[in-house]
């Protein structure tokens, strides 16, 4: 017979961006396998219609709605923080007993995604969990010990690594500094000192700032504006993070996801850890530093 297979039907929700990435590029490598129905929440919605694959917007008011509707699906989530769509969208998920699994995206707060240190948190886990990495996979083996573990090579830093490679072989060297911003409450202020101390130091090379999707441009611009004093410094207004990284001799900035696509990609990267702050980053050959001061020292 030549009938065709039916495809299985997949239920993706996110809110959170890095599991946004990760999820948007797993979608685009197995659309042609699979029925995929997008629903997100900012900033993983923006991230979904970036990429044009066509999705829905989810709020709390239709989550209960959205999962009736495709309760025969097989659900796929990304993971945030404790208080996120994606753990409220996995608690009704649960209540209608669908098969689950949740893309960690991170190397932090495993177990504080779906709840913990709350009493039953065990009670959000979905049935599987996916991992990007080997690093991640151990983890999360050391976290959740009653449930499925698998991995699932992360797709996006595959991508921006290829797509980086590709293109900077036609690009002469560049002597930028690429700042990458992060979501914690002292990223702000991490970025006052070291424009501070660029400017201190009259350093020459162009300073450009990718702010995180949860950073407020209009702060970020007063941070420039009160403290890159007679240096280069912009933000940056690139959607695609390949197209900082190929203006990047050197990346630094606080513990972000984003300084491992950094790393992957060979650019010497540096992360300001600041004293009595837990890195978690797993990777050796990120620089590790404790002041904005030292970052821009190891610059020069």
């Amino acid at each position: 017979m030549n009938s065709k297979r039916k495809q299985k039907d997949i239920l993706v929700i996110a809110q959170d961006a890095g599991g946004a990435e990760m999820l948007a590029a797993y979608i685009r490598k197995h659309f042609r396998n699979y029925n995929f129905h997008i629903y997100a929440g900012d900033p993983a919605l923006r991230i979904f219609r970036r990429e044009r694959l066509p999705s829905k917007k989810l709020t709390r008011m239709n989550i209960n709605r959205v999962i009736s509707a495709h309760r025969e699906d097989f659900a796929l989530l990304g993971t945030g923080r404790p208080v996120s769509l994606e753990l409220a969208a996995l608690k009704e998920i649960k209540r209608h007993h669908m098969m689950a699994a949740a893309y960690i995206d991170s190397w932090t707060n495993y177990r504080e995604r779906f709840g913990y240190p709350r009493s039953g948190w065990q009670r959000n886990l979905p049935k599987e969990i996916w991992t990007g990495d080997s690093s991640a996979l151990a983890l999360a083996k050391q976290y959740f010990r009653t449930i499925r573990i698998r991995f699932v090579p992360n797709q996006y830093f595959a991508n921006v690594v290829s797509t980086y490679r590709a293109r900077t072989r036609r690009l002469r060297k560049t002597q930028g500094i690429l700042y990458m911003s992060a979501a914690s409450r002292h990223s702000g202020k991490l970025l006052d000192n070291f424009l501070a101390e660029c400017s201190r130091r009259a350093i020459s090379s162009a300073v450009r700032i990718r702010m995180h999707p949860e950073n407020s441009r209009i702060q970020y611009e007063r941070i420039i504006s009160r403290h890159a004093k007679g240096i280069r410094a912009e933000l940056s207004r690139e959607k695609d993070i390949v197209d900082d990284l190929l203006h990047a001799r050197v990346v630094v900035g606080p513990e972000t996801n984003a300084l491992v696509l950094a790393s992957l990609c060979g650019i010497r990267t540096i992360r300001i850890v600041p004293d009595r702050e837990k890195y978690f980053l797993p990777f050796k050959e990120i620089i590790r530093v404790k002041s904005a001061k030292s970052a821009v020292r190891k610059i020069f």
